[in-house]
């Protein structure tokens, strides 16, 4: 994700460190293509089955005659009885009742090649 100020859905429950690489848009540029053609494939690996794992949180039910939920239904992906969609991701938020995300429009966060978590600032020095 390159933005310095969008914040992604459900942070508050959801560790999107474990599927999301925020870069800062001012560091666009040779330095982001060397750290993404240095990460060791299970490092991607890691990232692409939390991504499978999480990613029905981000689907939103589809009515009962919508081709979405056909497909749904059809290919099993997201399932209705596993409760995880967007819609109960905003309601369990809406129970926390307080903001929690822990980035920021000037913190951004990668993990290294060897998989731990950077969580640095748009100049890329590590946050304290």
């Amino acid at each position: 994700m390159i933005s310095d100020k969008w914040e992604l859905p459900f942070e508050e429950f959801l560790d999107v460190t474990k599927f999301v690489i925020k870069w800062p848009s001012t560091q666009i540029g040779e330095g982001l293509l060397t750290y993404l053609r240095s990460l060791p494939d299970s490092t991607v690996q890691a990232y692409m089955d939390e991504i499978r794992r999480i990613r029905c949180w981000y689907f939103y039910p589809p009515k009962s005659l919508d081709i979405q939920g056909h497909l749904q239904r059809q290919h099993k992906v997201c399932p209705e009885e596993n409760g995880q969609d967007a819609l109960r991701g905003v309601f369990k938020i809406l129970q926390l009742k307080r903001r929690r995300s822990k980035s920021s429009p000037r913190s951004f966060y990668f993990r290294d090649a060897t998989g731990k978590l950077q969580r640095v600032g748009a100049n890329l020095e590590p946050l304290r």
